[in-house]
């Protein structure tokens, strides 16, 4: 994984990015390669005092529509309420 150089921000909080590619295999169906696309956000919640990891994952690139509804999920959480 690589960190992203932007420096966005989830509720306030700064938080640190990271994009990748993961490639495994499937172990369990086919016993195939498998390429994951990656997305990380890591942040300090103060409120809570917790951390907190979100890591999304698929193996559509990243322009792919499934992307819109991961980030939309990511972008939904909430470390502490609002």
């Amino acid at each position: 994984m690589r960190l992203v150089n932007s420096s966005p921000r989830k509720l306030g909080h700064a938080v640190t990015s990271f994009t990748g590619i993961v490639e495994s295999y499937d172990p369990f169906a086919t016993g195939k390669t498998i390429v994951l696309n990656l997305e990380a956000w890591v942040w300090d919640c103060d409120k809570s005092g917790k951390r907190a990891v979100l890591v999304l994952a698929s193996p559509s690139p990243q322009n792919a529509a499934i992307w819109t509804s991961l980030r939309k999920r990511r972008d939904e959480f909430a470390c502490h309420a609002r």
